[in-house]
């Protein structure tokens, strides 16, 4: 897997070239089978037509 495709915006700054090349790497077939071990099969994210969450969200008081 390589990640090294990115593009610059015209005009952008002097560090660009040094930013790109922070992409330049590729993972090794065993260090790929390490991150697929890390995935859960859930978000983050929640969702905030959940009913739960709804209920949750909405007692929530960010002035107390």
């Amino acid at each position: 897997m390589r990640l090294s495709n990115a593009s610059c915006r015209r005009g952008g700054s002097r560090w660009a070239p040094e930013n790109i090349d922070a992409l330049d790497f590729e993972f090794t077939e065993a260090q790929v089978d390490a991150i697929a071990t890390l995935e859960a099969g859930t978000s983050f994210f929640f969702d905030h037509r959940d009913p739960e969450m709804v209920t949750w969200l909405s007692a929530c008081r960010l002035d107390s």
